[in-house]
């Protein structure tokens, strides 16, 4: 039986507090897992500049985990109505 499983999120790369927003944690706990390794994120261009955590990475783990395969689809944008 072959099911085709979707999975929506808004954005591939999100600031930290929106990830907090998104996973229902606190924006230390989200700091925590980047300095744990838990959590992948670009660095800053600048000193004082924004970060960017991988998102669909950390879902496409977290799936595949649950799942125990890697037969889904992960879609980046709106969910279609």
């Amino acid at each position: 039986m072959a099911a085709s499983i979707s999975i929506y999120i808004p954005k591939a790369k999100v600031t930290p507090k929106e990830f907090s927003e998104l996973q229902g944690v606190k924006v230390r706990t989200v700091r925590s897992w980047c300095e744990k390794g838990i959590l992948s994120q670009d660095k800053k261009a600048h000193k004082n500049g924004r970060t960017s955590i991988h998102y669909l990475k950390f879902i496409e783990r977290q799936t595949r985990q649950a799942l125990g395969h890697n037969r889904f689809q992960i879609i980046v944008g709106r969910e279609p109505s």
